[in-house]
């Protein structure tokens, strides 16, 4: 399922995605130069994201050229799941809690 998708994502095209999920909307591609290095690291890991269908990228001319970022559904699921695993590596035994509420 998606989590395999997660396996072959570097950290910074994880931090790019989970970045993307936080903001909840299309970002201006520049704005996630926080999250990477250089321009040509962004584009490299946009690129990866865009090859694994986790984001969508939208272009729109009006007086210049400018990029949108936007998760895909997919790219949202596994957003969804790398943040839950972020929540489980900060607090294991909210993991444990959860388990022993809800067995499945």
């Amino acid at each position: 399922m998606v989590v395999n998708d997660t396996e072959f994502l570097s950290e910074r095209a994880q931090r790019l995605l989970l970045g993307l999920y936080r903001a909840n909307r299309e970002v201006v591609k520049s704005s996630l130069l926080d999250f990477v290095p250089n321009t040509y690291s962004l584009e490299r890991y946009l690129e990866e994201l865009l090859s694994k269908d986790l984001i969508k990228i939208r272009e729109e001319k009006i007086i210049r050229r400018t990029y949108y970022v936007s998760l895909t559904d997919k790219g949202r699921a596994v957003a969804e799941q790398l943040k839950r695993a972020q929540q489980i590596a900060e607090n294991p035994d909210a993991e444990k809690q959860q388990a022993s509420v809800n067995p499945s």
